[in-house]
C-alpha cells in the first residue's frame, strides 16, 4: 500500500495474508508510520478510526469513510486531532480490535 498524504509520498507497507507470517505489517525503510493517517477523506465530517490499513478499506468498500492511524499503540496525537478538525471533520468515531494493542489504544 502506498501512502500519501497531502500529495507526499511518505512510503510504502505491505501485509502478510496468513497469520504464521511475520511481521504482520512490513513498511518500507523510510516509512515514517507514527506521521501517517491512511487515507485522508478531503470532505468527510464523521470518520471511524480504525487500527489497520485492511481495517480502513474493508470500511471504505462499503461506503464508510475510515482512517488508520499507522502505528496506532504508539501514538495517536493531539496534533492529528486538531488537524482532522481544522479540516472539517466533527465526529471521530473509534473501533480497535479486542487484544492487546487495541485495548492499549
Amino acid at each position: 500500500f502506498p501512502f500519501w498524504q497531502e500529495g507526499v509520498l511518505y512510503g510504502y507497507n505491505s501485509r502478510a495474508l496468513r497469520k504464521d507470517l511475520t511481521p504482520k505489517y512490513l513498511y518500507a525503510k523510510n516509512t515514517k508510520i507514527k506521521d501517517i493517517i491512511y487515507p485522508y477523506f478531503d470532505n468527510a465530517t464523521e470518520l471511524v478510526l480504525v487500527e489497520g490499513v485492511m481495517d480502513a478499506l474493508s470500511l471504505i468498500q462499503d461506503g464508510i469513510p475510515a482512517i488508520a492511524n499507522l502505528g496506532l499503540s504508539v501514538n495517536f496525537s493531539k496534533e492529528k486531532i486538531k488537524n482532522l478538525l481544522k479540516k472539517g471533520v466533527t465526529k471521530i468515531w473509534l473501533m480497535f480490535d479486542n487484544d492487546e494493542a487495541g485495548r492499549k489504544a
